[in-house]
């Protein structure tokens, strides 16, 4: 009986304190909140149909199918899908790692070839398919299948991986912003967010403010204007349509509030076509 034996002897130099902050999977269904946005942590794309655009920084990048995309931490971007391929994808957002790319870029958008395709969607897939069924252990399991997916990036795009410190911020304070990024034109409330998070309001908002630095309230607000000043410049939209549209209760409430932020009224914001930059 012939037996082969391969003994491991280098220790793995992969970030041990990596963790997975969440996964999610979305689809372009023309209400997709699109604005310029960055966060204490890297995210992972990849595009599963459609096409559209990655905007970085100043940037606009096209994607489309079997497209990886990278974002390392603190690095302001958004996507848009195209309006007849309606843009969908899986993404991983993680804490502690950065990824060194070529030209000293912070980020990485690439077209996988054939032969890699299976792979990175099915760990992609995988990670998604173990949340949505919850079994025992699920956390673990994505834990190490993203393991796995850092590993096999790593080797096929020769890239270096390294761990970078990151603002401690609780899963739940995580868990409201970017509940607030993607609702913020719905009713929300204080209790809403307690509600979501089973925490007491008063403990998550000092937690939140301590975090981010703007209550969870405050913070919408702040979402709110930044989405009405690119529906200003960007669509015909009248400005009580905008309010609806944004969350606002009142068009007069929001014109408030938007001069309040903005030193400026909507209306002659809108005239003037003054420069966008997020508040």
């Amino acid at each position: 009986m012939a037996i082969i034996r391969h003994q491991f002897e280098h220790e793995n130099d992969l970030p041990v304190n990596t963790r997975l902050l969440y996964v999610s999977s979305s689809r372009y269904e023309k209400d997709w909140p699109s604005r310029p946005h960055s966060h204490p942590f890297t995210e992972l794309f990849y595009i599963t149909g459609g096409t559209g655009n990655f905007l970085v920084e100043d940037f606009i990048y096209p994607v489309k199918k079997d497209h990886l995309v990278i974002i390392n931490a603190n690095l302001t971007h958004t996507e848009k899908s195209s309006a007849d391929s309606s843009l969908e994808y899986i993404a991983l957002a993680a804490e502690g790692v950065s990824f060194s790319f070529p030209e000293n870029r912070d980020f990485l958008i690439t077209d996988c070839p054939s032969g890699e395709q299976p792979d990175f969607f099915a760990l992609f897939q995988a990670i998604l398919n173990e949340v949505e069924k919850h079994e025992a252990d699920f956390e673990f399991m994505c834990q190490k299948l993203f393991e796995i997916l850092m590993i096999l990036i790593r080797r096929r795009q020769n890239l270096t991986i390294s761990s970078i410190p990151t603002v401690k911020i609780s899963r739940e304070c995580y868990h409201i912003k970017r509940y607030l990024d993607t609702h913020y034109s719905e009713p929300v409330t204080l209790e809403t967010l307690a509600e979501l998070t089973h925490l007491n309001k008063y403990y998550l908002s000092h937690a939140f403010s301590r975090h981010f630095g703007y209550s969870p309230m405050a913070y919408l607000c702040r979402v709110r204007i930044n989405a009405a000043r690119e529906l200003l410049t960007d669509t015909s939209l009248s400005i009580s349509e905008i309010a609806y549209h944004t969350g606002f209760s009142s068009q007069s409430y929001f014109s408030q509030a938007f001069q309040k932020y903005c030193r400026i009224t909507p209306s002659l914001y809108r005239r003037t076509g003054a420069v966008r930059n997020d508040i």
